[in-house]
């Protein structure tokens, strides 16, 4: 098990085992106390790329990353995008509400390279220097503490973690009927088969079923 609070999908078995969600959903949104835990540190050799949409306000909103301040990846208070040590805040990247964009970031041989789509295309990509990886790598949220809960309405549409070439994580969101037969926003692993739950103290907001 990688991280807690997780459902294992056990796999095997003529007709395969049920599905631990109720269906997909088009995304999941954080109401500013809700987060998952990737239970991966994000150190060298690992890439992310997350579809995903900012909330759109006049103050710092992080989406994601470890327990330092250098990993993060979000948008500054001038409304640009950025993600830690690269400071990718040009105008060429200033971030728009109701806008879904890739984000592609990579850390490998000393470097972070980050590059940022828009339908498809690439806006920017800029590569630097990172300091001391280190600590899982979180959604919604940056090292689990309440300091770091973030802003409602940060959308997440599908997360992957790939390390050496292979995939770690592929993340899509999902709901599901929790043990107190309440509908609830979680994130399945279509690698692993576990249901990711929140780790936080609010509740994820759900998109539509797909």
């Amino acid at each position: 098990m990688i991280a807690a609070r997780q459902i294992f999908l056990g796999r095997g078995g003529g007709g395969g085992a049920k599905l631990p969600y109720d269906a997909e959903v088009e995304y999941l949104a954080t109401d500013g106390l809700s987060w998952i835990d990737t239970g991966i540190p994000m150190s060298s050799g690992v890439e992310v790329i997350a579809e995903h949409m900012f909330v759109v306000s006049s103050i710092k909103r992080q989406l994601m990353g470890s327990n330092t301040s250098r990993q993060y990846y979000g948008v500054s208070t001038s409304g640009y995008i950025e993600f830690g040590a690269l400071n990718v805040n040009v105008s060429t990247v200033l971030a728009n509400a109701n806008t879904i964009y890739t984000i592609s970031y990579k850390a490998e041989n000393g470097d972070n390279i980050c590059s940022i789509y828009s339908g498809g295309s690439l806006l920017f990509q800029k590569s630097g220097a990172y300091n001391s990886l280190s600590g899982n790598f979180i959604i919604f949220n940056i090292g689990g503490g309440s300091q770091f809960q973030f802003i409602e309405g940060n959308r997440i549409y599908s997360f992957k973690m790939i390390i050496g070439g292979s995939s770690a994580l592929d993340l899509i969101p999902v709901r599901f009927t929790n043990e107190q037969g309440v509908s609830e926003g979680a994130m399945y692993d279509r690698v692993s088969g576990q249901l990711f739950r929140n780790e936080g103290t609010g509740a994820f907001i759900i998109g539509n079923d797909k």
